[in-house]
């Protein structure tokens, strides 16, 4: 998740013609980076390298996400969090239908395990962001809708 946050954070500090802030904070991210990867898979093996490179990237997300929010008091982050708690939520639920699902339900082709869990994650997945009335789904709903139109 924080990798995938990495790229557009960096953008929105480039957005804001500040390139040295991403740039330091990287940095210091690489450097935390080959010390936990030089420390970490002594202690966990392999396991160590795949959590010092989450930590790391956690850690720059963060950082730079509190500098954003110093730097520019005047972004209403309530709307964001109220949004981050729902889809939290909805990913809980998705999460515990799916240990359920892997606990009850045996199946002995993997193959098959997977997609059925994979649709089926899915819809509780869909189903939640439609139940919370998550905005940014329904605009995507749109979003698609849309674009189905015009291909017709």
């Amino acid at each position: 998740m924080f990798i995938a946050f990495r790229g557009p954070i960096t953008q929105i500090f480039y957005a804001l013609k500040d390139t040295k802030t991403p740039a330091i904070n990287a940095t210091i991210g690489v450097v935390l980076n080959i010390i936990l990867n030089v420390t970490l898979p002594h202690f966990m093996g392999v396991n160590g390298l795949a959590l010092a490179t989450s930590i790391s990237a956690a850690f720059i997300v963060v950082n730079l996400f509190i500098k954003l929010l110093r730097k520019r008091e005047d972004f209403e982050m309530n709307y964001f969090y109220t949004s981050f708690k729902k889809i939290l939520i909805a990913a809980a639920v998705m999460m515990i239908a799916m240990l359920l699902l892997e606990k009850w339900v045996y199946m002995s082709n993997v193959y098959i395990k997977l997609i059925i869990g994979f649709l089926i994650g899915f819809v509780i997945y869909i189903s939640a962001l439609w139940i919370f009335k998550i905005p940014a789904f329904f605009k995507l709903m749109a979003n698609f809708q849309l674009f189905k139109k015009k291909s017709l």
